[in-house]
């Protein structure tokens, strides 16, 4: 899979796109595509699979958005990559479902964007052994993961609020910044 990646790096800089300094994000910038565009199919598959694509669309979103700025860990193969990614989206889809049998829906939704939030601004953004950010990389990629968190968290208060009847859509985008953001915790995971 990599190789496609060099290829593809290897015709931006004999043709003058890019300069050889910029090789290896060309490389992990594509690698990211790779692997988003790998995730979003798994993810459309899985709702299709039980019967609700836009539940599937939602965790997506909350998770996958948040992501490209905030970072997070990453697995060493794209196919353990999309085995975490099924069993968080699984896990949320699930508690979205039977959210009421757990308490009350906006408490639980407040007590998840706070604890988020938190550590979206302690934590984010995570580099990793793919991708290390000096001081005003880090700086903008956290002020692009706040605003977007924000705007996430806009978008589901007016789903629970104004929309009552698709309240678990809120939840499972909820749940899927939660698990994007447990990404981000210091913690080395092979």
């Amino acid at each position: 899979m990599r190789k496609i990646s060099y290829k593809v790096a290897d015709y931006f800089v004999e043709n003058d796109y890019m300069s050889m300094e910029d090789y290896s994000r060309i490389v992990y910038g594509i690698d990211v595509l790779k692997t988003a565009v790998i995730q979003f199919a798994v993810v459309l598959t899985a709702g299709l699979i039980f019967g609700d694509i836009l539940l599937a669309l939602f965790f997506f979103i909350g998770f996958g958005l948040v992501r490209t700025f905030a970072g997070g860990f990453h697995m060493d193969t794209i196919f353990k990559c999309s085995s975490v990614t099924l069993t968080f989206m699984f896990i949320s889809m699930f508690v979205s479902e039977y959210i009421y049998y757990f308490g009350n829906i906006y408490i639980i939704n407040t007590i998840l964007m706070m604890v988020s939030l938190v550590l979206y601004i302690r934590y984010a953004p995570a580099e990793n052994h793919n991708r290390s950010l000096n001081s005003k990389e880090k700086l903008k990629f956290r002020q692009h993961s706040i605003l977007v968190v924000l705007f996430l968290y806009i978008l589901i208060v007016c789903e629970l609020l104004f929309v009552t009847w698709h309240d678990n859509y809120a939840t499972v985008m909820n749940l899927g910044m939660m698990f994007e953001a447990l990404t981000l915790l210091p913690i080395e995971i092979k």
